[in-house]
């Protein structure tokens, strides 16, 4: 496990959640689907589309761009190290 990788990822997160308002964003969400008939969530905006969605009766298709784990052709940084006893992860 690459604990580097994985302190990296925090402290990234934790320097973007300090300048941007979550509050603000969250309302953008409202006022841009409030009524949309289909909300299509990608992999950073599952939560946030999936409740909008089912707030508003709407149709929700997740879109998924990648593989759900990390392989050969698509590896994820964050997890480099992490194989879970597979050897074709992260490769």
């Amino acid at each position: 496990f690459r604990v580097e990788a994985f302190f990296g990822l925090i402290k990234i997160t934790t320097e973007w959640e300090k300048k941007f308002d979550k509050k603000e964003i969250l309302a953008t969400y409202e006022s841009a689907l409030g009524d949309a008939d289909v909300i299509i969530g990608a992999g950073l905006t599952m939560t946030q589309t999936f409740c909008m969605a089912e707030a508003n009766r709407a149709a929700w298709l997740p879109m998924i761009l990648g593989p759900t784990m990390p392989t050969a052709e698509f590896p994820l940084w964050a997890l480099a190290g992490i194989t879970c006893g597979f050897s074709c992860l992260n490769k």
